[in-house]
């Protein structure tokens, strides 16, 4: 006869029951298929673009009309007889990451052109499935965790331009900041800190999810947020140190030291050929890409990252205007800190070469908040205005294949509709995208007007099924924890921020 069992499947004395175990994990193992199953389907889609892209052509090293370019730097450094005037250039000389992997892979006998294309390859795999669990986190379906990845295939910055110069160490940058985003969401501080500290070694995109971090981490402590900054203007240092716990000091510490002691040891053992100064940095690209002022700044940032996300970011920019950031489990205000520190990186990187220079790579860094809030933007109109979801995700994957700038032989549409369509979207694409992106302002703006959702309503039809089990999901379940475990209980970080 079996001991009486409490409520949550252990026994009086505290111990589970064997078949609570057995069922929790069989349920997580299907689970796991099941996420297999979605996943499927966008990362064929990155294969196929991936094949389009290598195919037609990939860029070639050596190319002597491109030998200025970042990527023979990142190959000079991975190659044993490297030319050392392009392998030990500042900043490229700190980025030794993959490199060093790729050199590696050399001694054993694979080409540094295969190395450098399966690392890429891989990265952008990896990105994939982390968007799924990114969106899966914020509560939303499989379904419509299967589109977030699916958005971020039809990326062109994110995507096909990392497969077409894959000697870059972008992809892999990028995979670092999205994984700590997640780890992040999961409150995984000590994966955070190791992400942080060896991710400051692929790039230093890194700082994004560090600054994020910081934020999120200390920003319930700080509320109200007027009392806050009353007592920095008024000096109380003391005072605001004491408004966080020693317990979550403890756990930012690492996060913080990590990727600054990482970043001080490479620069000690490193030693660069002629070092640019910060002040020297900023006087030549402040005024190269914001000599116009405010109207620079608009045509910046605006502009590259219009041109980076599309219709995507117009949707992203909804859950501010329908007050659900919240739900993506992040304050705003951290969200706002990566935004600044991603606006940062302009003064201090880019390209002259067209009205953009190339500002896209960096506007980029932040696909994981914007396809994170689209996403709940998505289901949160489809909730209000009793649409399915899966009709404004295809009216938004129409305008995303539509416009795709050329960075490489092919923009993603045309590994799906073919040259001859394709080179009618890059034609007409930006037209499309323009009218799509304002029917979303427009559902926005009704949907704002309207008020909030009515509980129970069914958000994507004929897909019901896919809440079945989403409690019982490990991914899913550990974002539901408390953000601080100890004595001290703040408020969530997203709640009323």
């Amino acid at each position: 006869m079996s001991r009486p069992t409490t409520i949550d499947g252990n026994t009086q004395s505290g111990a589970p029951e064997k078949s609570s175990i057995a069922l929790t994990g069989r349920s997580r193992w299907r689970g796991a298929l099941i996420d297999v199953g979605y996943l499927a389907a966008p990362l064929l889609l990155l294969g196929l673009i991936g094949l389009r892209v290598a195919t037609t052509g990939l860029l070639q090293y050596p190319d002597p009309a491109l030998s200025g370019g970042d990527y023979y730097r990142y190959v000079n450094e991975a190659l044993p007889n490297g030319d050392y005037f392009y392998s030990h250039i500042s900043p490229f000389l700190d980025r030794i990451l993959v490199p060093l992997i790729v050199h590696g892979l050399i001694l054993i006998g694979v080409p540094f052109r295969i190395g450098f294309f399966s690392l890429a390859s891989l990265s952008l795999v990896i990105s994939t499935i982390l968007i799924f669990y990114l969106v899966r986190g914020a509560g939303l379906s499989r379904f419509e965790a299967m589109c977030a990845s699916f958005a971020f295939v039809t990326l062109q910055w994110a995507v096909a331009f990392n497969i077409y110069e894959y000697f870059l160490v972008d992809p892999e940058a990028q995979a670092f900041v999205a994984g700590m985003l997640l780890a992040i969401q999961r409150e995984k501080y000590a994966l955070v800190a190791v992400i942080g500290t060896v991710g400051i070694i692929c790039k230093e995109n890194i700082l994004v999810g560090v600054v994020f971090a910081a934020v999120q981490m200390l920003i319930p402590y700080f509320r109200p947020i007027s009392g806050a900054v009353n007592e920095f203007f008024q000096y109380h240092f003391v005072a605001l140190i004491r408004r966080v716990p020693r317990n979550v000091w403890g756990r930012l510490a690492p996060i913080v030291a990590g990727p600054l002691i990482t970043s001080f040891i490479i620069g000690r053992v490193q030693h660069p050929i002629g070092t640019n100064s910060l002040i020297g940095t900023w006087r030549h690209y402040i005024p190269t890409h914001f000599k116009w002022g405010l109207y620079g700044l608009y045509v910046q940032f605006g502009v590259s990252t219009w041109v980076a996300f599309g219709a995507l970011f117009a949707i992203a920019l909804g859950a501010l205007v329908l007050k659900i950031w919240p739900r993506g489990r992040f304050s705003i205000w951290a969200v706002f800190g990566a935004f600044l520190v991603i606006l940062y990186s302009y003064t201090i990187a880019g390209s002259t070469s067209s009205i953009t220079g190339q500002l896209e790579r960096l506007s980029i860094v932040g696909w994981p908040f914007v396809l994170l809030y689209a996403s709940i933007t998505l289901h949160e109109l489809s909730l209000r205005l009793r649409v399915s979801a899966a009709l404004l995700w295809g009216l938004a994957f129409v305008a995303q294949l539509a416009f795709q700038p050329v960075a490489g032989p092919n923009p993603p549409g045309a590994a799906i509709v073919g040259s001859e369509i394709g080179s009618f979207l890059t034609r007409y694409g930006g037209n499309i995208m323009a009218v799509v992106s304002w029917i979303f302002v427009a559902l926005i703006a009704y949907a704002a007007w309207r008020g909030t959702s009515q509980p129970g309503t069914p958000a994507i039809a004929g897909t019901s099924g896919d809440f079945e089990d989403d409690s019982a999901h490990p991914l899913a379940t550990t974002a539901r924890r408390p953000s601080v475990r100890g004595v001290t209980q703040p408020p969530s970080p997203s709640g009323g921020n």
